[in-house]
Parts: C-alpha cells; structure tokens; sequence
C-alpha cells in the first residue's frame, strides 16, 4: 500500500514533466481567448477533471504537501486548499478575509493513472461564482478564463463583522453563549467577530499563536480547520461527545455539539488535551 502511495505522489508530480504531451494526446484540453475546454471523466457520478491542465491554464499555481496530502491552488487573487481523498472544497480571497461556504460533490480529489482529478464543478468558486463561469454539457466541461481587469475587480464578501463588547456580539448573532474563561497562561483576548450573522468567533491570542472558539446553532462542523490530522478521537468531556483532532500529543480542533448547539475549538499552536478540557468545561 506505502508503495503504491508513493506512486501516486510520483505520479502527480511528473504530471508537469509531460504537460505538454498530456494536453495534446490524453486529456482532450481546448483553448481559446478566454474559454478552457476539458473532457471529463465520470467517477462515481461525478464529473471531474484533471486538476493540473486545467489549474494552470487558467492561471493557478500548484503547490503539493506531501506530508498533508494536499494541493494547494494559488493565482494571486483566489486560494484553495484541496485534500486527497476528502470531499470538502472551499475558495478563499488571497487578498482580503473571505471564504466561501465549503462545499460537497460527492467525490474527494481523486489519483487516476497518475493524475489527480476534481469535480469540473470545484472551480466555479475560484472563478468568481459567475453563473457561466463553469458548464458541462455532453462529456466535455467548459471554463471562462478571466480577463485581469475581471480579476481585479472580484472580491468575496467579507463574512467577518467585528464588534466591540459580548453583548454586541450576542445582538448581532441573535443568541446568548458563554465563553471559556480559563485559557492557557498567556493567552489575552484579541478580537470578537460574528461570521455571516450567525456564528459567534471568539479569538485569543499570545504572541503569533491564537485559540478561536466558535459557536453556532446548529450541528455542523463550524471549525473551518480541513486539515488532515494523525489523530482523531471522541471523548466525552462535560457530558458531551467531543471529537479532539492533533498530531503528537497536541490538539489542534476540538468539535461538539450541545442541545441545539454546535461548538469548536481552534488552536494554531495545538493545546494539551487538558487545556482543552479546561475551555470546555467552562464554555457553557
């Protein structure tokens, strides 16, 4: 299994070497002025296609993390960050806080003869959301390649509204919370935010390193934290199912849900489980 692993990886990374071979005999990649033509190729009913023709002709710089097992897509405006493997996509501005709701098609990045591919559909977010920015029809995916000007002018909204006092805050989200109170030694509040009027963002920091905590109604996972971690457990802490996610012995995300509530927990740095616990007992 490792060695096909390794494989895989190889093969991702030789997939540039031959770009050019790829294009014009496998992959069925059409250009003009500002369309990209791609075939697609069905798995498990979706259609995708190959990440890196169609990345970079429209601009993205890929980037591979072997040790996560992630592509990173980068044009200077517009970022994602994809998992091998793991149904989640989401865009983010490079330029300005912002990300766009995570989304789910049925399908995670996917290694096929040395290729990775992704739903044609994964790309209408990076593309600006515009109603024709990707199309499918009859086996082939089309793609609007922006101009720099249209580049320039696409921002997210900002779903950040900073506020000033809790009870701002609770005003603003339309619910009343507690909040943790006894934080790791060092560690000072630093902002409070509402993301897109619903969600409570509470932020700590020290130095570079920062602890958020989230809550929501609800029972989906609010963390925005993708990434793939060595460890996943569920503990139960304060009576609650909590699934702790770390490498080592630190912890990075703590997730949970209480009544009608969804709760997280957020570490830049990673937590001991204790601290962790510590924030969660308090946080009711």
């Amino acid at each position: 299994m490792k060695k096909a692993f390794i494989a895989c990886i190889m093969g991702f990374i030789m997939t540039g070497a031959v770009l050019g071979e790829a294009i014009s005999d496998k992959t069925g990649l059409g250009q003009t002025n500002n369309t990209i033509s791609m075939k697609t190729k069905t798995i498990e009913g979706c259609e995708m296609i190959p990440l890196r023709e169609v990345a970079e002709k429209l601009g993205f710089e890929l980037e591979w993390n072997g040790k996560d097992h992630t592509i990173t897509l980068d044009d200077g405006k517009m970022n994602t960050t994809l998992t091998l493997g793991l149904d989640l996509y989401y865009a983010s501005s490079s330029v300005a806080i912002g990300t766009t709701a995570p989304e789910r098609f049925g399908v995670g990045p996917t290694m096929v003869n040395g290729q990775t591919y992704v739903p044609a559909e994964m790309f209408r977010a990076l593309l600006g959301n515009a109603e024709n920015a990707v199309s499918i029809a009859e086996g082939t995916a089309t793609f609007i390649k922006r101009t720099a000007e249209e580049v320039g002018a696409q921002q997210i909204t900002n779903p950040y509204t900073e506020h000033n006092s809790l009870k701002e805050l609770a005003n603003a989200v339309g619910f009343q919370f507690s909040i943790p109170e006894k934080l790791p030694e060092g560690y000072e509040l630093s902002k409070l935010f509402d993301i897109s009027n619903d969600t409570v963002d509470i932020r700590w920091k020290k130095g570079d390193a920062e602890i958020s905590y989230r809550a929501a109604q609800g029972t989906e996972d609010i963390s925005g934290d993708y990434t793939v971690y060595d460890s996943v457990v569920v503990d139960t802490i304060s009576g609650s199912n909590v699934t702790l996610k770390g490498n080592n012995d630190k912890v990075y995300v703590a997730t949970w849900q209480k009544g009608q509530m969804t709760y997280s927990i957020t570490a830049t740095e990673g937590l001991l489980k204790q601290e962790i616990e510590n924030l969660i007992n308090v946080a009711y």
